[in-house]
């Protein structure tokens, strides 16, 4: 948070070439805190430089101090004790301590990958004459996928997705649906999955079986998503929905309940 306060108030990162320090620290702390709060426009008030800097700050809190500290011990071959390891193990579901290592690689190859996919998709959901340059482009994909993939709940555009250019993009938003919910029900889960599915595509005789945390993290979120925009579409029906069209009014509902989730 403090670098990322001291690096926000450097000129070239605000077209003001200046932020308060206090505006400056409140940035930088909810991006690494994934609140998605701002105390100015993350679009016209901070440069490419600056959004970058968020973007840094946005993806190191969402792949969290436990998960980047198991990574920095076993990286810098610090004499962590077997109690650390013990605790690095129980927050990260490792079956095995000597699998930490390999477990925080796969943390960051899934991270990264699934940001990159939905980097991919945004890519070709937002619509081209949107930006100034393919660049721009680019860098708009990767940071609402990261953005979306920390539930952060950072954008690039002022109204955010009720901007005239994204809110009738069924497929902007379901792919930041998409983002949201994986990155809001964890690796654990993810993993359990992959596993479970190619241990049955590989017919092994020991298959990888769905564990209970998975059940439990997978009902309790279809819960939540399905039964909030049930009733985000019941109070809104003939209110803030009542311009919209019948797909679009279940599309907003959904995308309120994921958010929210």
């Amino acid at each position: 948070i403090i670098v990322g306060t001291v690096l926000l108030m450097l000129p070239n990162a605000t077209y003001s070439r200046g932020i308060p320090v206090e505006d400056a620290l409140f940035t930088a702390a909810s991006a690494v805190c994934v609140t998605g709060l701002t105390v100015v426009d993350t679009a016209s008030y901070f440069t490419a430089f600056g959004q970058t800097i968020l973007m840094v700050l946005i993806q190191v809190g969402g792949l969290g101090i436990m998960t980047l500290t198991t990574f920095f011990a076993f990286f810098m071959g610090s004499g962590t004790r077997v109690k650390e390891y013990a605790a690095f193990q129980t927050i990260l579901e490792s079956n095995s301590v000597r699998n930490l290592k390999t477990l925080t690689r796969h943390i960051l190859y899934s991270t990264f990958l699934v940001e990159f996919m939905g980097a991919l998709f945004l890519y070709f959901s937002f619509p081209a004459d949107a930006f100034q340059n393919e660049g721009q482009r680019v860098f708009y994909s990767v940071f609402h996928s990261i953005s979306a993939f920390c539930n952060a709940g950072f954008s690039l555009f002022s109204l955010g997705f009720a901007d005239p250019l994204t809110k009738g993009s069924a497929s902007l938003q379901l792919v930041i649906m998409a983002l949201i919910i994986l990155g809001g029900i964890g690796f654990p889960v993810m993993s359990n999955y992959y596993l479970y599915i190619k241990s049955k595509l590989r017919k092994k005789s020991n298959r990888i079986r769905i564990s209970v945390n998975t059940k439990m993290v997978t009902l309790t979120t279809l819960v939540l998503i399905f039964g909030g925009a049930a009733f985000m579409f019941a109070v809104e029906l003939q209110n803030s929905a009542m311009s919209l069209q019948f797909h679009e009014k279940i599309l907003s509902s959904l995308f309120h309940s994921v958010s929210a989730r």
